[in-house]
């Protein structure tokens, strides 16, 4: 169980919009199959690979996180509106970037939080690059202004 109760919300979210979202991308999502680490424990929530585009695998891991939990209020949390998601982002890297590298993979922490905010890394790496490619085709086919 995760700290806050959000299991069935996390599993909603994996399992609805991102995986998706990745599908659409031509990524195969596969949440049955994950890689495992040296001691023989599920690493990350999901493994993609996408075999239309030069990058490596990926193992994906989600986290939603409450950013007025107790362990998220502090002076640094002050200072930005996104440090929930940075701490979340920061311990799914530090926990898997160690196997994602013996297994030349790539990490992709999927941080929310409960009030609706997203971290970076899956924005920038799997989400921004896709809109980004499709808004350009749109503007060119004049569908989008």
């Amino acid at each position: 169980m995760l700290s806050c109760g959000t299991l069935k919300r996390h599993n909603a979210v994996l399992k609805g919009p991102i995986a998706a979202n990745l599908n659409k991308q031509g990524y195969n999502f596969d949440i049955e199959h994950t890689i495992l680490d040296d001691a023989g424990k599920k690493a990350g929530d999901a493994y993609t690979t996408n075999p239309y585009v030069d990058e490596p695998k990926t193992i994906f891991d989600v986290t939603i996180s409450c950013p007025t939990c107790p362990s998220y209020i502090c002076n640094a949390a002050t200072a930005t509106n996104d440090h929930c998601t940075k701490l979340a982002e920061k311990n799914k890297h530090t926990k898997y970037n160690d196997l994602a590298s013996k297994l030349d993979c790539r990490v992709v922490a999927a941080a929310f939080t409960t009030y609706g905010g997203w971290g970076d890394d899956f924005k920038k790496t799997l989400v921004d690059p896709y809109y980004k490619k499709e808004f350009k085709a749109a503007r060119k086919n004049g569908e989008s202004r």
